[in-house]
């Protein structure tokens, strides 16, 4: 029969942490939050979102709204959902961000 150590492959030690010398992705990283700014208020982003959002919400269900009028409610949301999230993220939200840009890195 075999003995446990010829049945499993060698396996390597682990080395401890060394508190002196910390790990160089962690000092990497603290050093890139330092220096990261502050991103807008989120009044300014909760207000640039709202301001995407209607006129988005707004144009689908007047599209769509006679056409899945009669569908099941989580199906119209699910729909809806979809295309508003699909409509903010690679249309609206871009280019309002673009257009109001320097109001939202002001103070």
């Amino acid at each position: 029969m075999n003995t446990p150590m010829q049945m499993y492959p060698p396996v390597r030690q682990l080395r401890p942490l060394d508190p002196v010398h910390p790990r160089p992705r962690a000092s990497k990283r603290a050093r890139a939050t330092a220096t990261r700014t502050a991103g807008p208020p989120r009044y300014k982003l909760a207000l640039l979102t709202w301001l995407a959002a209607y006129p988005t919400i707004t144009v689908i269900l007047g599209l769509l709204g006679p056409e899945i009028g009669t569908w099941p409610l989580a199906l119209r949301t699910l729909v809806v959902s979809v295309l508003m999230v699909a409509t903010l993220t690679w249309i609206a939200i871009p280019g309002l961000t673009r257009a109001v840009g320097g109001w939202l890195r002001s103070a």
